[in-house]
């Protein structure tokens, strides 16, 4: 089952990274075999890449979630809590600047 799962996933990171040329040399090959029909080509690249970018936009919005969620877990302070902390001590300079004239 393991193997199976990575397997799956190889083939999601292969399809992500495939180019139009690499697609459209993997076709060229298909039909050079006698796999893939000539008159299917064109639409097999286009079927390719569409998937292909279907599986970029998977594993971009995977590794996005990775990342908040491990972000989340080093509780790091967002960016609007360290803006009203520079708020905060801006304030308390200005009043400290003021006790000292």
């Amino acid at each position: 089952m393991l193997n199976l799962v990575k397997k799956m996933m190889y083939l999601g990171v292969g399809l992500a990274v495939i180019t139009k040329d690499k697609a459209e040399e993997l076709t060229k090959e298909l039909i050079k075999k006698g796999e893939l029909p000539e008159n299917e080509g064109k639409t097999f690249v286009k079927e390719l890449m569409k998937k292909s970018e279907e599986s970029k936009k998977e594993i971009e919005k995977q590794i996005k979630g990775l990342v908040t969620e491990t972000i989340n877990k080093m509780k790091f302070p967002k960016n609007t809590e360290v803006e009203k902390l520079r708020e905060e001590v801006a304030k308390l300079s200005e009043r400290i600047q003021k006790l000292d004239n």
